[in-house]
């Protein structure tokens, strides 16, 4: 099981963010994602709740599916 959180900032907000305790000691790390999902022609994937994406970070890529809860 993953947990997953996603924050959208304004630029200026990163330094109130990395004035939190909790990331004391650490420096930010910017990374560029190509996210690409795919389905069937017909769309069977996501009428049935599931998505294909294949993420690319680099040279490194992972395929992940995701569907329903559970």
């Amino acid at each position: 099981q993953e947990v997953e959180l996603k924050f959208e900032l304004e630029e200026n907000a990163l330094a109130v963010v990395g004035e939190s305790p909790v990331l004391a000691g650490t420096a930010p790390e910017i990374r560029h994602h190509r996210s690409t999902y795919y389905d069937t022609a017909d769309g069977v994937l996501s009428s049935h709740g599931y998505a294909l994406r294949v993420r690319q970070t680099g040279d490194h890529f992972v395929q992940t599916v995701k569907g329903p809860g559970g």
